[in-house]
């Protein structure tokens, strides 16, 4: 999540691991719904792996099986129409830049098939849906992740004062 400029919950642990993230922070989908999007963006594919493969994962698969997780608490519905939509706006090129085939193509309209365009939304709780989908892959995939809890934050000591 992005708050003021500066990254928050597993995207900045993956800015941590991976370097520099695309994101796009958005407003929620809508209120009513069981889950809220977080935000969205574009990262290489390996990293998704690599967050999918963390211990606080507590469940993942492809878009039919999200139906049955026992993780997921959610409208169902609503994840399929968002998944459908996941490669729209994007080019699928072979590979990402200012390349002749890519003419006309802004660059943050390319997506190269090592790339994953991804989705967050909280679920309630500390739970929250990672939906993602690949050009390499038919259909979309999900993960659901427990966020942990932040330690309390120290209270800065006044440090040593001069007295006198």
């Amino acid at each position: 999540m992005v708050k003021g400029g500066v990254l928050t919950g597993w995207l900045a642990a993956s800015a941590a691991l991976f370097g520099t993230v695309a994101v796009q922070a958005i407003a929620p989908i809508a209120p009513a719904l069981a889950q809220r999007e977080l935000q969205r963006g574009v990262m290489q594919y390996e990293q998704m792996m690599a967050l999918q493969q963390q211990p606080t994962t507590l469940s993942s698969g492809t878009l039919i099986q999200l139906r049955s997780d026992p993780n997921f608490r959610g409208d169902f519905a609503a994840i399929v129409n968002d998944a459908a939509t996941l490669l729209e706006g994007y080019t699928i090129v072979r590979r990402g830049g200012y390349f002749p085939e890519n003419a006309g193509i802004p660059r943050e309209q390319q997506l190269t098939t090592a790339q994953v365009t991804y989705r967050v939304y909280s679920l309630g709780g500390r739970d929250e849906l990672v939906l993602y989908r690949t050009p390499r892959i038919g259909t979309a995939q999900y993960f659901i992740r427990r966020l942990q809890e932040q330690p309390a934050q120290p209270t800065p000591s006044p440090g040593r004062q001069r007295l006198g």
